[in-house]
């Protein structure tokens, strides 16, 4: 397979292992994660949401100098120089196509409400990088899967983001956990503190998230009549059906992130296998790391009102 200006790394020890950490800001990202441990979602809550998050990586490689304990117990990593504990071969990746290289999976209750226009999902850099050749292409591509997609590479800290309703890649709508409805009873027996702000974290032994957004529309009254068209031929449980309504601006603006729902949601690309910081093209594979000045590589949730992000996971090679 053709490579441009990147040398496949080798399968020895000495190849760099990949370090996942999550945290509410780019800055402060610094929770360790144990990858493809979809047992054991890490917990953010913050003054904007509170969350569980997985992250799963195909054909990872645990650092065994890393211990699972010191992954998502709630204090940050501070030795920089491991990578990741977790798991090589979860069930997951026995389930979903074999196309997928990563995904990231946040259960999600927004503690305000958002439009649809104002949470951005997509990369973000801390420094300047160098745009390689044929860049371009999946840019335009980017492009045409989704209209919202915007980018600025060139900037002292780069980021390339689209709309995050419909950046994900599956999403799942649900009312929000009632601690009182049944006298208190579930939130008695919850095994998790956050199973009462939640609901509980089912995804995991390769159960994978299906797409039902039926309740997105909850709440707009006549307004979902005008966002759908005809809502009796809408399709809840389709991926295209829900990108089709919100590829344009003035629909997205119409939808509302609700403090009363939970929103489960998971990202995943075929294109970037972050076990070596390379993009894949059609046939050819482009090194990344380079071109980044060997800095960490972002993905996150922004809101742009406030200007601030609600969640980061940063992925580096150490």
């Amino acid at each position: 397979m053709p490579r441009v200006n990147g040398e496949a790394a080798s399968a020895t020890s000495t190849r760099p292992h990949l370090r996942v950490c999550v945290g509410t800001t780019v800055t402060s990202c610094a929770r360790l994660v144990a990858v493809n441990d979809d047992a054991r979602p890490v917990v953010l809550d913050s003054p904007l949401a509170t969350m569980r998050i997985v992250v799963r990586v195909r054909n990872f490689v645990p650092d065994e100098r890393a211990s699972e304990a010191d992954a998502g117990n709630g204090v940050d990593d501070e030795d920089e120089s491991r990578g990741s504990p977790g798991v090589a071969n979860p069930p997951y990746w026995k389930v979903v196509d074999k196309r997928r290289l990563f995904s990231i999976q946040v259960q999600a209750r927004f503690k305000q409400e958002f439009s649809g226009e104002d949470l951005l999902y997509g990369n973000f850099w801390l420094h300047r990088v160098y745009q390689p050749p044929l860049i371009w292409i999946p840019l335009k591509l980017a492009t045409v899967i989704d209209p919202g997609f915007t980018h600025d590479l060139g900037g002292e800290r780069p980021w390339a983001l689209s709309p995050a309703v419909s950046s994900i890649s599956v999403l799942e709508v649900k009312s929000a956990p009632d601690p009182a409805a049944d006298g208190g009873k579930a939130a008695a027996q919850a095994n998790d503190v956050y199973d009462g702000i939640l609901g509980r974290w089912e995804w995991k032994d390769g159960v994978d998230l299906q797409e039902n957004h039926a309740l997105l529309w909850r709440g707009m009254g006549d307004r979902s009549e005008r966002l759908l068209g005809s809502a009796s031929g809408h399709d809840v449980a389709s991926v295209a059906a829900r990108r089709k309504v919100v590829k344009h601006r003035e629909k997205r603006a119409e939808i509302a992130f609700s403090k009363d729902l939970v929103y489960n949601m998971e990202f995943y690309a075929p294109f970037v296998d972050l076990n070596r910081f390379e993009l894949n093209m059609g046939g050819i594979t482009l090194g990344l790391s380079s071109y980044l000045g060997h800095q960490p590589f972002f993905f996150g949730m922004k809101s742009q009102s406030l200007g601030e992000t609600l969640f980061c996971v940063k992925f580096e090679l150490v």
